[in-house]
């Protein structure tokens, strides 16, 4: 059976990199937390409430984070 295509949203924040804007996974505060701020969402519902869940609002409104469309799929197998 062949896996099928997933699409999900996630967050990412627009940064300039040599004159370029690229979108980055948000850090969150490393003192405070260990992992970058890199989940998976069904909807943008579930997204937002979950920036309101784990106290990121504000810094995501003050970073510009933005919510971005994430395509997973399956290319090739690797066979070794």
């Amino acid at each position: 059976m062949k896996a099928q295509a997933e699409s999900y949203l996630t967050w990412r924040v627009p940064v300039e990199m040599d004159g370029e804007v690229r979108l980055l996974v948000p850090h969150a505060d490393p003192d405070v937390h260990e992992f970058p701020f890199d989940l998976l969402f069904d909807t943008e519902e579930k997204a937002r409430q979950v920036l309101e869940d784990y106290g990121h609002a504000a810094e995501a409104a003050e970073d510009g984070w933005v919510l971005c469309r994430r395509d997973i799929t399956p290319l090739t197998p690797y066979e070794g």
